[in-house]
């Protein structure tokens, strides 16, 4: 179905090209050579009808776009057969599952409640508290979102966890500042190969 809405797409824009190049060339008495399609929009500009028509507002609901894995283009697809390579992920990996539920409030009271406990019992220092601390109004579920892997067969997707604005970053990064020396100092004389086995 894509398949046909791509090609009735590109077959609608190229006979409005040819219709426009027409016009275009019989009022300048000219021939256009280009190898190129291009459109003069200032001579002939398209008509309500023709803008709309190439619009996809009346697509997006059907389709989905996204950015791809390697090469920075964008990947379109039906939002069913995305959806398809998104649960063949699931299903092959069992590494997730959907949530009935959300439990964005649970979590970050939990990680609140855990911070008071350590400041309470002056395990942690009242600036390292302040640097751990979530921010209730930039803080958001980690969830799971999909890029398309355009330069393999079958075009699967690649799972891209976000947790950037999660309840734990602030965490995270805190312990990253104290421990990230460290390690490089201890692996400085290490070589990391990576093998897939």
């Amino acid at each position: 179905m894509l398949n046909n809405i791509k090609e009735h797409i590109n077959n609608r824009i190229n006979r409005i090209i040819l219709q426009n190049r027409q016009r275009s060339s019989s009022t300048k008495n000219v021939i256009g050579v280009s190898s190129e399609p291009y459109l003069d929009l200032i001579f002939n500009p398209f008509n309500k009808r023709q803008w709309n028509y190439l619009s996809l507002d009346h697509l997006l609901d059907y389709l989905i776009i996204r950015v791809t894995d390697k090469g920075n283009n964008f990947y379109i697809d039906s939002v069913g057969e995305f959806e398809q390579k998104a649960g063949k992920f699931f299903s092959d990996t069992n590494a997730f599952i959907e949530l009935s539920y959300n439990p964005f409030n649970e979590i970050l009271n939990n990680v609140i409640q855990l911070l008071n406990t350590l400041r309470g019992k002056d395990l942690i220092r009242k600036w390292q508290y302040e640097q751990m601390m979530p921010d209730r109004t930039k803080c958001e579920l980690a969830h799971l979102y999909f890029n398309p892997k355009t330069h393999k067969d079958g075009i699967p997707v690649r799972p891209i966890e976000s947790t950037i604005h999660a309840a734990n970053t602030k965490i995270s990064k805190f312990f990253d500042k104290i421990l990230r020396p460290i390690f490089d100092y201890k692996c400085k004389d290490t070589t990391i190969i990576d093998v897939l086995l």
